[in-house]
């Protein structure tokens, strides 16, 4: 099984570093892990398509959607004066636990995928004007987007996992804010400062010309653009709950993600659009080129999802945890090593959390450590040495427009950071629970 995965997985890197495309070497890979391991050929045909369609799903809406907002965002220069009350605010100085600060705001309510097309437009713009490497500001945002979306609730992973280990949400959540703060800033303005020379150049599709401060939208236009997704998703938030009736019924549909993007798309279209002298012709422009941007970040994202399921399908993630499971170690560390194992070879945190989870519920339901801490542990481990079998990875070195050698030496590390830090946090923290 190990011998099978590691053969396809090695032929999906040679195939990668001789320059073919990510997205037909996933489909490659997938085939011969799926073939080698005994499946029916039309299984491994029907495994691929699954997991092209799961992966994507609304990620077609929430990333095509977003780009064409970061678009707007940026040609407007909405943008530009977001960035210009954030320096205004920080300084230069601090501007890295300010982009952090931001990225755990919107990290809280948003998917990692929602949120960091969101803000990608501002880091750009912040980054641009104060000749700071996109780098040094950009990685403290996305380790703290990253720790709020593998950590802390409401996210899918420890949401599904509170359940799953009869964990408190109240306690789950507040030990997890302990774990994840030391975590953000260690894989975030501290590793930034060891990557800060690091040469990039994002995508062009969120850069614009710079534009005189008297023809900016006003700072709560840009604002409001910016964060529309946000406020409409978490509104449900302060719906009593039993409360029904048409307010919450509004209010829970347009808190689907679909809905939110699209009503936030149609908001910046009018209000930096439209109402700023933009033809219906030149936003269909920006929305054209917006998704092209993105259309080759959409496949790439499908690719990792298929071969995710086709070692699914071949029993990868049982096979790990049999293997490892009757060696007498701490739940805490056999969580996140199970965990770790699944996520490094499967790509998906969400997968190899509640894999893991599902696995090893009934073994450690004794244990005596607070589920608390083992919903923690595991999706710590989870997030451990993102790599190319991960959609989040393509996502962030094509945005950044990197090499998969510096993203390896950055977006990977930065994960493995968070990982082994929020298991010394659970470690610490079950030493006085």
């Amino acid at each position: 099984m190990l011998s099978i995965i590691a053969l396809s997985l090695g032929l999906l890197i040679g195939l990668i570093l001789i320059r073919v495309n990510a997205f037909i070497a996933f489909l490659v890979a997938s085939l011969v892990a799926g073939l080698l391991a005994g499946l029916e050929p039309i299984l491994v045909i029907s495994a691929i398509e699954k997991g092209l369609a799961n992966s994507l799903g609304s990620l077609v809406v929430i990333l095509g959607f977003g780009a064409v907002i970061g678009k707007i965002l940026a040609d407007s220069g909405a943008a530009q004066k977001i960035s210009q009350a954030i320096l205004l605010a920080a300084g230069d100085k601090y501007l890295p636990l300010a982009m952090m600060a931001i990225g755990v705001l919107v990290g809280i309510p948003l998917f990692f995928a929602v949120a960091f097309v969101i803000l990608a437009p501002v880091l750009f713009s912040v980054a641009k004007k104060t000749a700071l490497s996109p780098l040094y500001l950009g990685i403290p945002m996305v380790a703290a987007l990253s720790v709020t979306h593998g950590l802390l609730p409401p996210h899918p992973a420890p949401m599904a996992l509170v359940k799953t280990y009869g964990a408190a949400m109240d306690m789950t959540i507040i030990y997890g804010s302990i774990v994840a703060i030391p975590s953000i800033i260690l894989a975030g303005p501290v590793f930034a400062r060891f990557i800060k020379k690091m040469s990039v150049s994002p995508l062009k599709i969120f850069e614009a010309a710079p534009i005189k401060n008297d023809e900016l939208p006003s700072l709560t236009v840009s604002v409001f653009c910016a964060l529309l997704p946000l406020l409409l998703l978490i509104l449900p938030v302060f719906i009593p709950a039993g409360n029904a009736g048409i307010v919450s019924d509004i209010v829970l549909f347009t808190a689907q993600p679909f809905m939110a993007m699209l009503i936030s798309l149609v908001a910046a279209m009018y209000l930096l659009g439209h109402r700023r002298g933009k033809s219906l012709k030149q936003i269909m422009s920006q929305f054209e080129q917006a998704f092209s941007g993105v259309a080759m970040i959409l496949l790439i994202i499908a690719g990792a999802g298929a071969f995710s399921e086709v070692c699914r399908q071949i029993g990868l993630d049982g096979y790990i945890s049999k293997s490892i499971a009757d060696v007498s170690i701490s739940p805490l560390l056999l969580t996140w090593i199970v965990a770790a194992s699944i996520r490094l070879a499967v790509g998906s945190a969400t997968v190899a959390a509640t894999a893991t989870a599902g696995m090893l519920s009934n073994v450690l339901a004794n244990s005596g450590v607070s589920p608390e801490l083992l919903v923690l542990s595991t999706c710590a481990g989870s997030l451990i040495f993102s790599h190319v079998n991960d959609g989040g990875f393509w996502l962030f070195k094509e945005y950044f427009n990197m090499s998969v050698k510096q993203t390896l030496l950055t977006w990977s590390i930065l994960e493995t950071i968070i990982a082994v830090s929020g298991l010394g946090g659970c470690l610490i923290l079950n030493m006085f629970i």
